[in-house]
């Protein structure tokens, strides 16, 4: 009598990320009987042509085309072993593995009834078909999910039926005869790559095209760019933001610019991909610092927003309330590094009151901002080719094979850095007498809006380590020039920090070197004092600094117009006094001694003339 039997909860259930198990199904190997041929196709993420896959044939059977061959057909002796389980010694192993799997589960009568090869009297060693009855019990995707990890437990010890080898061609197991199989994937996951093994798939299956069920998330970081002193990213409207593809302009980008001290913003785009293969998925944002930024710990991460693939706003996750580790993400700071995790991303996710159901979500995207404070550590850029900068690099650690139930360690890949970069620059001021000749003594201020800036005087150790940290346009590490003062942009909580540059009893220094400026703001640049016997300059300069970038932003293009060199210099004329004489002078004294002289010769002669009236009146 003829009986079809289904062979277990292979086919939905079995279908996505990491590890793939496509089904197949042949009919027999008689020399006249057709093969089977399964094509992989790639999906929108992951190209099923570089990944390798490996079919094992476990029972030999006939597809029932009642049922558009989803089962095998046919009595007893139309089962028949697989070529992956051609012995005794390997159909034991599959056996033994089955029975493993669900040794706790007492509703699997038919799995606990199977017997070895070496089952003696009463007890006889289980047919094929009698293997596919016991496999028919595993009906949910948990028990399909088992049974693949048992297959895959002794893989190794198997022979695969057919095999692709991830050469780029089309992805096809081909030659397959009837029958039920086993089909993983067999890719080596490069560590650093968006991608992920594929699940397990158990199912009896005709000729077919399937897509490859995979999916791995992806990661681009940028930092925010301004255009003028008040730009700074609007995240209070719940408006997943624009990242721009190139390096200029205002908005998220891949470079930065500003003082020391200013405050850097970042964002993190990265995908939520298809979990429903996974029962825990691990989803972790790793950030880098380079020594010049200083992650902003009061601020913390600002907000973790998510959106579906419209584009829709779905929610705002609280960053900085970490209750077991597994409902909302967890940020940690670290000297030089800020971790985000997201512990298990399906968990943390759900635990939202936004969102019920994860489909919403998958193929969305989540944006996480935080910020940093441009420190007295920064690398600073004194011409075009002092290329030199302050990288911020993020990547995202991923589960990546599906095939690992439970909460237990699983593998993981990152996904490629990404890495965006933060500049600043230099500022000379230079004193010239009328005749352009170098000029000491004056005394500076610099104004951002009406506010003058703060600076810290270099000299000694602190002169030394701040130069190192600039590059000039040789590419060399700026060092100490004579008639020289240096001085850096004061950051919060520095000591010592003057608003006035240079000192009006200097009889040597005549060039003032700024460091750390920012190429958005408007430099107002005053002369404080001017050296004696010459006037000060009454009108402040105006100054900004000009740059353009290569277009992955870690080099510069330009400065200041130049592509050369590009120093900024702000060259200040001062000019003599006037030599005419002034109240008090000497001038003075000439005068009232010439008008003595005069009064006293008026008085002689007046006396003389007197007397000889009187003289000629007698």
């Amino acid at each position: 009598m003829k009986k079809t039997r289904k062979i277990a909860a292979m086919i939905a259930a079995m279908a996505l990320t990491a590890a793939m198990c496509v089904p197949t199904a042949m009919m027999s190997a008689s020399a006249v009987d057709p093969t089977y041929t399964v094509t992989i196709e790639d999906n929108g993420n992951i190209s099923a042509k570089t990944h390798s896959f490996s079919a094992y044939q476990l029972i030999a059977g006939t597809p029932n085309a009642e049922d558009d061959a989803e089962t095998l057909t046919g009595t007893d002796s139309a089962f028949t072993w697989g070529a992956a389980l051609d012995t005794a010694t390997k159909q034991d192993a599959f056996i033994t593995a089955v029975k493993t799997a669900f040794a706790s589960d007492s509703t699997k009568t038919k799995v606990a009834a199977l017997q070895l090869s070496t089952a003696e009297s009463p007890a006889t060693p289980s047919t094929p078909y009698q293997v596919a009855e016991a496999l028919g019990e595993l009906t949910s995707a948990s028990d399909a999910a088992k049974l693949a990890a048992a297959i895959d437990g002794i893989s190794s010890t198997l022979t695969a039926t057919q095999t692709y080898a991830g050469n780029g061609a089309a992805a096809k197991l081909t030659g397959l005869n009837g029958g039920y199989y086993f089909i993983k994937d067999t890719t080596t996951i490069n560590p650093t790559s968006n991608d992920a093994s594929s699940k397990f798939i158990l199912q009896v299956v005709s000729n077919q095209t399937v897509t490859i069920k995979t999916d791995a998330p992806t990661l681009e970081k940028k930092i925010w760019h301004n255009d003028s002193t008040t730009d700074a990213p609007n995240t209070e409207d719940n408006t997943a933001p624009t990242f721009n593809t190139t390096v200029t302009g205002n908005g998220w980008a891949d470079v930065g610019d500003n003082q020391i001290g200013d405050t850097v913003y970042y964002c993190i785009k990265t995908y939520i991909p298809d979990m429903s293969e996974y029962e825990t998925y691990k989803y972790q944002i790793n950030d880098t610092f380079s020594d010049g930024l200083t992650y902003d710990t009061t601020a913390g991460v600002t907000k973790i927003e998510v959106f579906d693939k419209t584009g829709a706003y779905v929610t705002d996750l609280t960053a900085e309330t970490t209750d077991t580790g597994i409902g909302k993400p967890d940020v940690t700071a670290s000297g030089q590094t800020l971790t985000v995790n997201f512990v298990d991303l399906k968990a943390c996710l759900l635990a939202s009151s936004d969102i019920t159901d994860l489909t919403n979500v998958t193929g969305g995207y989540i944006y996480t901002y935080y910020q940093a404070t441009l420190n007295a550590d920064a690398l600073v850029s004194g011409g075009v080719n002092g290329q030199q900068n302050n990288p911020n690099t993020a990547n995202l650690t991923y589960s990546n094979n599906p095939n690992q139930s439970g909460s237990g360690t699983h593998t993981t890949s990152n996904t490629p850095d990404d890495t965006v970069y933060e500049w600043t620059y230099t500022y000379e001021i230079d004193k010239t007498d009328e005749n352009n000749q170098p000029l000491a003594g004056a005394t500076f201020s610099v104004s951002v809006g009406g506010s003058k800036l703060y600076f810290v005087p270099l000299t000694g150790a602190d002169l030394t380590a701040a130069l190192a940290k600039v590059k000039t346009a040789d590419d060399t590490a700026l060092t100490a020039q004579a008639n020289t003062l240096y001085y850096r942009v004061a950051k919060a909580g520095d000591t010592g920090a003057t608003q006035t540059i240079g000192d009006a009893s200097d009889t040597t220094n005549t060039k003032y070197y700024l460091i750390g400026l920012d190429d958005t703001k408007t430099y107002s640049i005053a002369e404080e004092s001017a050296p004696a016997t010459y006037s000060r300059q009454t009108t402040a300069d105006e100054k900004t600094i000009s740059d353009t970038y290569s277009a992955t932003g870690n080099a510069l293009a330009s400065l200041n117009g130049e592509d050369a060199g590009g120093l900024g210099v702000d060259t200040i004329q001062n000019f003599k006094n006037s030599t005419l004489p002034s109240t008090g002078g000497m001038g003075t004294t000439l005068f009232i001694l010439g008008g003595g002289v005069t009064a006293a010769c008026a008085g002689i002669y007046l006396v003389s003339k007197k007397r000889t009236k009187e003289e000629t009146a007698e």
